[in-house]
């Protein structure tokens, strides 16, 4: 909550405001996500560019969707020509020693929330749907996690449209969002045992080097 609300005011601060749509080009998913709220409390729409998306695409989409600053890390893509918002802090040491400020932020529900994008066109550009505070609840189904006791954790960054959707799941509903960038599947396999993960998103591909690699006593 700290945290959240002293990015939401160095945005407001910064001249960002209810309204705007705002681009996100982190690789920190701890920035990501902290990030996401605090533009959520400031009632600024979002969306998430992916590295992999090519730099065209991420020009034209810039415009189209009437981007006015990209949420970056230092210089941050000058190819989009558009001004560089700074995240907050990327290490949870640094976000827990952030003063307690006041932002109560933004209440209409009409104001956009998530920008999601659909598969691509012919043009090469996908089509994009925008979700707003009002109806964003009803369109994130909880799928199924149980809520409060839930320790979810998305293999895929949530650069990506489909875990950042999930990582607002768990924020709605309650459940532990647990952020992790493994190296090998070794690493996600003790990730998984130590924090007692027992909701995992992935792709069927994810599933079968996770069969291989736990080999352990035992359910994983």
């Amino acid at each position: 909550e700290r945290a959240v609300s002293w990015t939401a005011r160095s945005y407001s601060e910064a001249g960002l405001k209810p309204g705007d749509i705002v681009g996100i080009r982190l690789e920190n998913q701890l920035q990501h996500a902290i990030a996401s709220l605090a533009l959520a409390r400031l009632g600024a729409g979002q969306f998430a560019f992916h590295p992999t998306d090519p730099p065209r695409v991420q020009r034209e989409l810039t415009r189209r969707l009437e981007i006015i600053a990209v949420v970056a890390e230092g210089a941050g893509p000058v190819d989009l020509d558009r001004p560089i918002v700074q995240p907050p802090p990327g290490r949870l040491d640094e976000l827990k020693k952030l003063p307690p400020v006041d932002f109560a932020g933004a209440e209409d529900s009409g104001l956009p929330f998530l920008l999601l994008p659909t598969s691509g066109t012919e043009t090469g550009l996908p089509k994009v749907g925008v979700l707003n505070h009002g109806n964003a609840p009803g369109r994130l189904p909880p799928l199924i996690l149980d809520g409060p006791g839930s320790r979810f954790h998305s293999i895929t960054n949530i650069n990506f449209h489909g875990a950042k959707q999930d990582l607002f799941r768990c924020f709605i509903y309650g459940s532990c969002l647990a952020l992790f960038r493994a190296v090998t599947a070794e690493d996600l396999v003790a990730f998984i045992g130590a924090k007692k993960i027992n909701y995992l998103a992935g792709s069927p591909t994810h599933a079968a080097i996770l069969l291989e690699a736990a080999t352990g006593d035992g359910h994983l």
